[in-house]
């Protein structure tokens, strides 16, 4: 986690590092049968929390 909020976000690499670690948190979260979503809305505000994201805005958007 700390090697993503050191990344500059402008980087291609940062986003694919992202993207990549938000699909095996809901997949693996799956596996294991737990909310998958949750996961995601929790990883997300890790890797994003020194910005500012509306976590709760997505996570209704999610839920409908």
């Amino acid at each position: 986690m700390t090697l993503l909020k050191m990344m500059p976000f402008g980087s291609d690499s940062a986003i694919v590092c992202v993207v990549c670690g938000t699909y095996l948190t809901f997949f693996l979260l799956e596996a294991f049968n737990s909310s998958g979503v949750t996961g995601v809305i929790a990883y997300t505000m890790v890797v994003t929390s020194n910005r500012i994201v509306s976590c709760t805005e997505m996570e209704a958007a999610l839920e409908e």
